[in-house]
């Protein structure tokens, strides 16, 4: 593990490892010297099991979530498709209808000519005319948007979130080894 690399500190008299490094940052600084690669895992697959699987050994997964930037490596870590679904059903779920109306609530809209422009809070008045307004725009006078968008519902929006999630970066096997030198080196420095 990469705690047993770290320096120990003294606590109330006692010689303990320093929990406290600051594991990111010594990783931020020595990140342009690994190389690392684009790989697509099937969840749920957890860190642990692609941990053994690439490396032989569960104990590298804090490599994976270090590198790919998780922090909770519950729900920062993709999940089965069910496993979303459910969620979702639980976080888009209310008495209060108005403020959480279920999974296929549309939750934005997107430009299919440019799927990077987004339209939050709008609603198209009257139906099927293809006129998008603010929601706060009562009167319907000033269209956000004119044509056609797609619509994302909110269970849609959490798998494509999910999907994403599914593209993660690795250090190469071959790699590993002067990835982890590199760690323990930088970590001595530290201190």
């Amino acid at each position: 593990m990469i705690l047993d690399k770290t320096k120990t500190i003294i606590y109330d008299n006692n010689k303990i490892k320093n929990i406290l490094t600051n594991i990111p940052s010594i990783y931020s600084e020595i990140k342009s010297k690994v190389f690392t690669q684009t790989y697509l895992i099937s969840p749920p697959m957890r860190p642990e099991e692609l941990s053994y699987h690439l490396y032989k050994t569960p104990h590298f997964e804090w490599v994976l979530l270090l590198i790919n930037n998780v922090i909770d490596p519950f729900w920062d870590w993709p999940q089965a498709d069910e496993v979303i679904s459910e969620m979702a059903q639980h976080k888009y779920s209310s008495l209060d209808e108005d403020f959480f109306p279920g999974v296929d609530h549309i939750h934005h809209y997107y430009n299919p000519l440019d799927e990077e422009d987004i339209y939050w809070d709008i609603i198209e008045y009257p139906n099927a005319t293809g006129y998008y307004y603010h929601i706060g725009d009562l009167t319907h006078s000033h269209p956000q948007f004119i044509g056609d968008l797609v619509p994302v519902t909110n269970l849609e929006y959490e798998l494509n979130l999910n999907d994403n999630r599914k593209l993660i970066k690795i250090i190469p096997p071959q790699n590993m080894k002067a990835f982890n030198s590199y760690m323990i080196n930088a970590l001595k420095a530290y201190g």
